[in-house]
């Protein structure tokens, strides 16, 4: 395997959040921000999240969630979804 030197700087990460830098040198930054932006995406296009799959218990507040009554999606599902795309 071959070695390499990454240089990384405090600058280059300005905001809160996780920062994944792949070998190929992709970059997936999970920051509220793009989160939010991904999940509202995913949220309002029918396509990508069925209206079947929306209202399953999977994707649904939890009973002790603040938000419960609230028609969102899981606020633990919400990281995940920048992987999918």
């Amino acid at each position: 395997m071959e070695n390499r030197i990454v240089d990384l700087r405090l600058s280059d990460f300005e905001k809160e959040g996780l920062y994944l830098r792949f070998p190929d040198s992709t970059k997936l930054e999970l920051t509220k921000e793009n989160i939010e932006k991904v999940t509202d995406s995913y949220w309002q296009d029918p396509t990508k999240i069925p209206e079947d799959k929306r209202k399953a218990v999977e994707f649904q507040k939890c009973y002790f969630c603040p938000h419960k009554n609230k028609e969102d999606i899981c606020d633990s599902i919400r990281p995940m979804l920048p992987f999918l795309d």
